[in-house]
């Protein structure tokens, strides 16, 4: 398999107005900023929703995605594509990757466990392990900020030994007398 460094680079990004997918188009879009990139923005409305509702919320989709922009300092103009579809999210986001030929797939995770998990699955765990491409699950931060320990520089001595030496040597194995039979 080769890349070509000179094309753009084809992103799906599964989004769906919620905490849990704001990490996930941030991230895409963080990525423009480091080499071109068209972003195919995805929101999967359910299968009871009508076109109507799919125009509304592509218009709503646009300007998330423009609001982002500009919230990641994105002043260059760059390429994305809003689509909308109804029906099941993981084959919706699964098969807009093999018809955009994606490199990656940026997404959110809500993190369900237990019944909930077995209730409503897990769209980020299917698209991980059906996906032909890298897939990235983003998440909002929540380690708390650590203050690293200041480093202090120290005067070189002039004669003082190596501060780590390190043996190969096993001391502590018992080896077999050589009188003692092979069998």
């Amino acid at each position: 398999m080769t890349t070509d460094l000179t094309r753009h680079a084809s992103v799906v990004v599964a989004y769906d107005f919620t905490e849990c997918s704001n990490p996930a188009l941030a991230r895409a879009l963080a990525g423009v900023l480091r080499s071109p990139r068209v972003l195919h923005v995805l929101c999967v409305l359910e299968p009871n929703k009508t076109y109507a509702d799919a125009e509304l919320v592509q218009k709503n989709l646009t300007a998330a995605i423009r609001a982002a922009a500009e919230v990641a300092n994105l002043t260059s103009d760059f390429e994305f594509f809003a689509h909308v579809r109804i029906g099941n999210p993981a084959g919706q986001i699964l098969d807009l990757a093999r018809e955009v030929g994606a490199d990656a797939i940026v997404m959110g995770c809500r993190g369900l466990v237990g019944t909930d998990r077995l209730l409503h699955g897990s769209v980020s765990g299917r698209v991980a392990r059906e996906a032909r491409c890298l897939v990235e699950i983003a998440r909002p931060k929540q380690y708390a900020d650590v203050e690293l320990l200041q480093v202090i520089e120290v005067e070189p001595a002039h004669h003082h030994p190596a501060p780590f030496r390190f043996s190969y040597e096993r001391h502590d194995v018992l080896t077999r007398p050589n009188d003692w039979p092979l069998y």
